[in-house]
């Protein structure tokens, strides 16, 4: 069962995938692929935007541009040689989409799965169509919508998880986004949407900026109390919201723990799993009821320092939107409701 509360029927630990690992550990072979996607990419860019290309360092410009949380690299490494590895600039964002594609050697591929390449593509055009989606959609930034939608705080990031590859999890450890939709109905599909990439996107931003540049991951806590069938959001915004995450986050999701699940929430998860690729689906677990037991599992996802009170734990941590958005580590920019929506005249496969 993919969300499988333990995973135990076949031996499979599941918490293997609440911490990765600084070192990519790239094969000869994966590199070569990579920096062959690296040179396509810019070769297509310059002929997309054959404007910009006579700028100085128009390519390092345009990457700038579209930063995690609008304050780390999306692009990264930045400059190459980087770290004991000396890795060529952009090689970890370029592997996590060849992971995705299963390291293609003919670099031919069907991702990004929302159909733009149900015919195959070249596998630059996934990354290059995530840089228009970053510069058109700009997820570091929320509208005056979203800050409404959200004034409860059913969707935030808060903390980090334990690792098992660094000493210190404030440096090493994934960041934590939570969910706990049992606060809110959803009142508008966009602003419901945007609220949850930037969060995704601030999440990203935390858990590399802690680690330097090594570490990425985002761990989520979906918490379904008080969730019922009104709480549910509709099959159609979900699948709109999914194509934008599985296009333009590949490999960021860490472990994704269900908590308090209902009997609504069970529906909805049958609905939503398969819809999920099966890589995702692994990564989904249901924490039991049980106190002891819940317990135990949450701190293996989220460190006990940011394990809520209304979890068992002993955060007191109470959401503010106007903190969070303006005065917080997850701080966001903002745009007007109207530019919020622009991208979708230029991108309409990803309309709501």
């Amino acid at each position: 069962n993919a969300a499988d509360s333990s995973g135990s029927g076949d031996g499979f630990d599941w918490s293997l995938y609440v911490s990765a690992p600084f070192d990519l550990d790239l094969p000869p072979k994966h590199i070569e692929l990579a920096r062959k996607v690296t040179e396509n990419l810019k070769r297509s860019l310059a002929t997309k935007y054959p404007q910009q290309v006579n700028e100085k360092d128009w390519f390092d410009q345009k990457m700038e541009n579209a930063q995690f949380g609008g304050s780390f690299p999306w692009w990264h490494p930045v400059k190459d040689k980087w770290g004991k590895e000396k890795e060529d600039s952009g090689l970890r964002l370029v592997a996590a989409y060849l992971k995705i594609m299963d390291w293609p050697e003919n670099l031919q591929t069907k991702y990004p799965f929302s159909g733009v390449c149900s015919n195959g593509c070249p596998a630059d055009f996934a990354i290059s169509n995530t840089l228009e989606f970053r510069e058109k959609y700009q997820p570091w930034k929320i509208s005056p919508s979203v800050y409404h939608e959200n004034r409860k705080g059913w969707v935030f990031v808060r903390g980090y998880s334990p690792t098992r590859y660094h000493p210190d999890p404030a440096v090493g450890g994934a960041s934590v986004l939570w969910m706990r939709p049992g606060l809110h109905k959803m009142e508008a599909v966009e602003p419901f949407s945007r609220a949850i990439i930037n969060a995704l996107d601030a999440c990203i931003a935390s858990a590399l900026t802690r680690s330097g540049g090594k570490m990425g991951k985002c761990n989520v806590v979906l918490d379904c109390e008080d969730v019922g069938l009104s709480k549910i959001p509709p099959t159609g915004p979900t699948k709109k919201i999914l194509k934008k995450l599985q296009d333009n986050y590949p490999d960021k999701l860490g472990t994704f723990a269900i908590t308090n699940l209902s009997g609504s929430a069970q529906l909805f998860l049958k609905v939503l799993l398969p819809l999920l690729p099966v890589v995702v689906r692994q990564k989904i677990h249901i924490i039991p009821n049980e106190e002891a037991e819940r317990a135990r599992m949450l701190k293996e996802i989220v460190h006990e320092d940011f394990i809520p009170v209304w979890l068992g734990g002993i955060d007191k941590y109470k959401f503010d939107a106007k903190e969070y958005y303006t005065d917080s580590e997850y701080k966001s920019e903002f745009m007007t409701d109207e530019e919020s929506v622009e991208f979708y005249d230029t991108m309409p496969y990803y309309g709501l």
